[in-house]
């Protein structure tokens, strides 16, 4: 699965399909993310349709590399249109691709992942929407006992004194985001029944149960096993 900072865009121009990638809040990262992602999503499109699909173009916006690295791109592409320092990274297929079976198509779980494919877009905030980018990397982090505002500003791009006066115009702050997410997360992980307290706790990156206890009681006004045993694997926003 690719990253929330990644953006991918899906458009049509004559016969022609065209999958556009940047990173969010910027037009390009360096050559390296480029190739990987193309690189990948061409891979993951053969995989799925049991064909060696061969793009009509591919677009980067870095520099050209060596010569020995071009060929490699182009062998791995199957194109020798490969183009360096356009507007954005993108792959070209015939409109005709697009309707290419999947290899065990499964309209069961075609659903399924459409399901699933809604959720995480859900998750995944508007470009310009910064307290949604700010949910998005710490619900990526929470495991990590430690989560600072000037590795979050850093992973967005900005100063983390940047980062706390945008948050503030927005009218909340770092600290106020990190217990959100983690009390969502907490809720979420108790009603996991299959997760032991200590497990639910290092999953929304407490220490140990004891101080995943006292943040919960604080958040709900009880503790974590009295709150398992009303609701269960119910519904943890009720």
């Amino acid at each position: 699965m690719f990253y929330a900072p990644l953006t991918f865009v899906c458009e049509t121009n004559g016969d022609e399909f065209v999958v556009v990638q940047r990173l969010r809040g910027a037009v390009h990262a360096g050559r390296y993310a480029n190739e990987f992602a193309l690189a990948s999503t061409l891979f993951y499109a053969r995989q799925l349709t049991g064909v060696v699909l061969e793009p009509r173009a591919v677009c980067f916006a870095h520099a050209e590399p060596p010569e020995h690295v071009l060929g490699l791109v182009r062998q791995h592409f199957g194109t020798r249109n490969v183009g360096y320092r356009r507007a954005n990274n993108s792959l070209a297929f015939a409109l005709a691709d697009v309707e290419r079976p999947s290899v065990g198509s499964d309209s069961r779980l075609l659903a399924t992942a459409e399901r699933l494919a809604d959720t995480e877009l859900d998750r995944v905030p508007p470009e310009d929407d910064l307290v949604g980018s700010v949910t998005a990397e710490l619900r990526a982090r929470l495991c990590e006992k430690t989560i600072d505002a000037p590795t979050i500003a850093r992973r967005l791009k900005l100063s983390a004194r940047t980062l706390q006066r945008r948050l503030e115009d927005a009218g909340t702050t770092f600290t106020t985001l990190v217990d959100s997410v983690r009390r969502a997360a907490a809720l979420e992980a108790i009603c996991d029944e299959s997760l032991t307290l200590e497990q639910a706790a290092h999953r929304v990156g407490f220490s140990d149960a004891k101080a995943l206890g006292r943040a919960f009681k604080r958040w709900t006004g009880t503790s974590p096993g009295a709150y398992r045993k009303l609701h269960g694997a119910g519904d943890p926003s009720a």
